[in-house]
C-alpha cells in the first residue's frame, strides 16, 4: 500500500524545529514535497492561496508572553478550521507540522495522512524550556535563550496548556501505535541518515546543505531552571500532573 503524505505531530518544546528540517529536505529531495512548517501554528506563520498551491507569506518571529496561551490552536476554532479548509485543496503536495487539534480538523489529518511523531523523553526539561520562552517573551534567538537566573517568574496557565497538549499528543501515541516516533535524544546522537532510515525514511538524500537551529537554551535541567524564581511552584505542578508518571522530576 502507498504511503498517505505525511504529517509531523509533535508538541512545544520537543526539539521538533531541527527534525522538521531534516524531515522537509528528506521529502523534498526524495518526493518533491514542500514543507508548509508549522501551518496550524496561528501565531507564527501566514498563508495564502496561488494559482500553485499554497504560499507562506508573513514569515515572523513569534511574539509570545501571557497571550500565548490564548493564540494557541486549542483557542481559535474557526481560524483552524478555515486553515483546515485551505490545506484539503492542496494537501497531497504539502508537508506539515502539527500540535495535537481538536475537533474535525484532527479527525480530517487522522483520516488522510500518515503521522510522524517527535517528543522529548526528558518532559521536565521541555516543560521549564517552554516556560522560558512564554515568560521571556521569545521564541527563538539566533545566540539562544539565556536569560539571568531568576529573572522570570513561570505562570501555571502556560504549564496548564503545555499539559493539555501532551496529554492530547500521547494520546495520538495509543491511537496510532504503528507511527514511527523520533525523540530529541536521538536526533541530538544520531547521524541524520540514520535517524530517518529507523523511521523508514530509507531513500538516499543529501545534508550537507542543511542549516540547523542553534540550540536556544542549557539541555541541563539544573541550569535551565534558574532563570525562573518560582522554581518550586514550578516543580509542584509538575509532580502533581500525569506527566510525573511518564517521566520522574529528578529532584
Amino acid at each position: 500500500m502507498a504511503r498517505r503524505p505525511l504529517l509531523h505531530m509533535t508538541t512545544f518544546r520537543s526539539g521538533s524545529t531541527p527534525i522538521h528540517l531534516l524531515l522537509s529536505a528528506y521529502l523534498e529531495q526524495t518526493e518533491g514535497i514542500t514543507s508548509l512548517d508549522a501551518f496550524f501554528d496561528l501565531w507564527e506563520y501566514g498563508y495564502r492561496e496561488t494559482k500553485n498551491g499554497i504560499e507562506i507569506v508573513r514569515p515572523r518571529e513569534p511574539k509570545l508572553g501571557p497571550k500565548l496561551f490564548m493564540d494557541m490552536p486549542l483557542h481559535r476554532p474557526r481560524s483552524i478550521a478555515a486553515r483546515t479548509t485551505l490545506l484539503q485543496r492542496h494537501y497531497k503536495n504539502y508537508f506539515v507540522k502539527s500540535h495535537p487539534l481538536m475537533g474535525r480538523p484532527m479527525s480530517w489529518l487522522l483520516q488522510t495522512h500518515d503521522f510522524i511523531f517527535t517528543e522529548r523523553k526528558d518532559l521536565p526539561a521541555q516543560i521549564v524550556s517552554y516556560l522560558i520562552s512564554c515568560a521571556y517573551g521569545r521564541w527563538y534567538r539566533e545566540a539562544g535563550l539565556f536569560p539571568k537566573p531568576r529573572s522570570l517568574v513561570a505562570r501555571k496557565e502556560w504549564f496548564n496548556e503545555l499539559e493539555v497538549s501532551l496529554g492530547k499528543y500521547f494520546a495520538l501515541k495509543i491511537l496510532l501505535p504503528s507511527a514511527p516516533v523520533i525523540t530529541y535524544e536521538d536526533f541530538c546522537n544520531t547521524e541524520p541518515k540514520t535517524l530517518l532510515a529507523r523511521a523508514g525514511l530509507k531513500k538516499r538524500w543529501r545534508t550537507d546543505k542543511i542549516k540547523l537551529p542553534q540550540r536556544q537554551n542549557s539541555a541541563d535541567l539544573g541550569e535551565k531552571i534558574i532563570a525562573l524564581r518560582n522554581q518550586k511552584a514550578v516543580a509542584s505542578w509538575y509532580k502533581n500532573s500525569f506527566l510525573q508518571d511518564r517521566c520522574t522530576w529528578p529532584y
